[in-house]
């Protein structure tokens, strides 16, 4: 199978996934139900959202003074079930200003380094 042929396969699954998605979605709001267990299902939800709206709200306050702890001590922390990782900052360069800088000074390309090349799939339009 040629690699076009594999892009075309690749296409129809994502439109088959598609498909299938919006099929289930069309028979389950098709589904009528008793208004007692709408009603059963509305209490429910009034009753938890607000306690899980209230857990959200305190998990991202503690993840932002956790994140704000481990950049100020550059330190990884670790507890029984999650660790914060303090990544330093990636160094980079301006690659146009070395290579101007490389058509002087040609020893410079020795330290260049260059990645895998990687494949990223988009939509065509």
């Amino acid at each position: 199978m040629t690699t076009e042929e594999m892009i075309e396969q690749y296409a129809d699954l994502l439109e088959r996934q598609e498909m299938l998605q919006q099929q289930m979605q069309y028979l389950i709001d098709r589904v009528v139900l008793p208004q007692e267990v709408i009603d059963q299902w509305n209490a429910i939800k009034a009753e938890y959202q607000p306690m899980i709206e209230i857990v959200v709200i305190n998990a991202d306050a503690i993840k932002q003074q956790i994140q704000e702890d481990v950049l100020a001590n550059k330190a990884t922390v670790h507890g029984n079930k999650y660790m914060a990782v303090y990544v330093s900052g990636k160094k980079s360069w301006d690659g146009k200003k070395l290579e101007g800088f490389a058509m002087a000074y040609p020893e410079i390309l020795q330290a260049q380094k260059v990645g895998e090349p990687t494949v990223t799939f988009r939509k065509v339009k």
